[in-house]
């Protein structure tokens, strides 16, 4: 926000201009948002989402810094896509499980 907005926003919480006039020079200034006292008196959060609460995301599995590049005989002659910080690798196993090489794709 630019000085002129916080400047109308101070003016407003301190009780110097109305919410009538606020809005007006917000408009003025280009802010794109009003503002509307009425709609949440007591700040915070409203009933309704309250009632509905805080839905939390899934937990995901955090990613490893960089390829695993050690022996698997699991994956043997296989190529194998991990995912890592740095991006999607494909890593190429030999016959006997060692990584021979990481693809970044």
């Amino acid at each position: 926000m630019n000085k002129t907005i916080n400047n109308i926003i101070d003016d407003f919480k301190s009780g110097k201009i109305t919410v009538e006039d606020a809005n007006k020079l917000l408009v003025e200034a280009g802010a794109g948002f009003s503002l509307n006292p009425e709609k949440n008196p007591d700040g915070g959060w409203t009933e309704a989402e309250m009632a509905e609460g805080f839905l939390p995301g899934e937990e995901k599995e955090p990613l490893p810094d960089k390829v695993d590049m050690g022996r698997n005989q699991a994956l043997a002659g296989q190529v194998v896509r991990q995912n890592t910080k740095r991006g999607k690798f494909d890593v190429t196993y030999d016959a006997d499980g060692y990584a021979v090489k990481a693809i970044r794709v």
